[in-house]
């Protein structure tokens, strides 16, 4: 009788650790790594004065757009942005013609920085 309950409590303690081991992986898994990258930069106009509530469209191509707006600074940042290369960005404000960058890269976990100017109408 004590040498099935020896070898029940080792089972036991074997399932335990198992258990452990397998939750501990998990918890450390968290899963496939995002491929993404940040676009930032400062829109100003011709005389360098930043252009503050710019609409700011990134194209990833395929239809895919991300926006944002300039800050009371000009600056703009589009977070989350899928790795690629060859994008381009145009930027609209009333009073002004718009602005453009094209070939923009955006690597993994770095920031891309493109500044642009535009010229009043």
């Amino acid at each position: 009788m004590k040498g099935k309950i020896k070898t029940a409590m080792l089972v036991l303690s074997l399932l335990v650790i198992s258990l452990l081991a397998l939750s501990r992986a998990q918890a450390l898994n968290t899963g496939p790594e995002v491929q993404t990258g940040t676009v930032s930069g400062k829109v100003m106009d011709s005389s360098y004065a930043p252009v503050k509530d710019a609409s700011v469209k990134l194209d990833l191509g395929s239809g895919s757009k991300m926006t944002a707006s300039t800050d009371s600074k000009g600056y703009y940042m589009i977070s989350a942005v899928p790795i690629g290369s060859g994008y381009s960005i145009s930027v609209s404000k009333d009073g002004y013609k718009s602005g453009t960058a094209s070939g923009v890269n955006v690597s993994s976990k770095k920031n891309t920085t493109a500044n642009i100017t535009m010229k009043k109408k």
